[in-house]
Formats: structure tokens, sequence, C-alpha cells
């Protein structure tokens, strides 16, 4: 009887099915363990960015509340809509002119000092 049970318990099939199901059971638990990881990960990520929304929804309400207010209302009109008050007068200056009477500064590169000595900057 013992003979027969130890034969059964070594026999090749069997020993191989064991070693499957045992390899199923470590690769479920495996990827079990690394979803909670990746779960967890995302999870951080998701609260990191509600932070981030609740300081930005924050900054956005202290905003409207200075705008609200006369003086927020008149600089946010200023800066956003360009506008003026009666009687003043605004003032563009565009300098778009390139200085051909300029300097090479000192830090430019031999070869940018050789290029504007020789003229071909």
């Amino acid at each position: 009887m013992k003979n027969q049970k130890r034969q059964l318990l070594e026999h090749p099939l069997l020993v191989f099915v064991s070693v499957a199901l045992a390899i199923v059971f470590v690769a479920g638990a495996v990827n079990a363990y690394m979803q909670k990881r990746r779960a967890s990960a995302e999870q951080l990520a998701i609260l990191k960015k509600t932070e981030e929304r609740g300081r930005e929804i924050e900054e956005l309400e202290r905003h409207i509340s200075d705008i609200e207010s006369g003086s927020g209302l008149e600089r946010e009109a200023r800066t956003a809509m360009n506008l003026k008050k009666e009687g003043e007068e605004v003032l563009i200056i565009v300098d778009d002119e390139k200085k051909e009477d300029a300097p090479i500064a000192a830090t430019a590169s031999i070869w940018d000092r050789l290029k504007h000595w020789l003229g071909f900057d």
C-alpha cells in the first residue's frame, strides 16, 4: 500500500501538474502584487494632482476676490484689455531697429569677433 502511494506521488504527470499549478499560483500572486503597487502609485499621483488643483482653485478664488474689489478690477482692465482712464495717454515704445554701431560684447567667441571684423555679421 505504501509503495503504491509512493509510486502515485512520484508519477511524472502528477509532478508536472503540481509544478504547473505552483507556477500558476506564484505568477498570480506576483501579478496581484504588481497591480497593487501600480494602483498605489496611481493613487499617490492622483492625490498630488488633487492637491495641485486645490492650490490652483485657492489662487483663482483670491484672484476673483481681488478683481471684485475696485482697484483689482481697474488693474485687470489695464493689464488684460489695455484700457486707460479718461485724460490719460498711453505711449507704446517699440525698439525694433537693430543698432549698427553696437560693439561686439567681450564675451563673444573669437569666431564671432572675426566675422564681425570681416563684416560678415
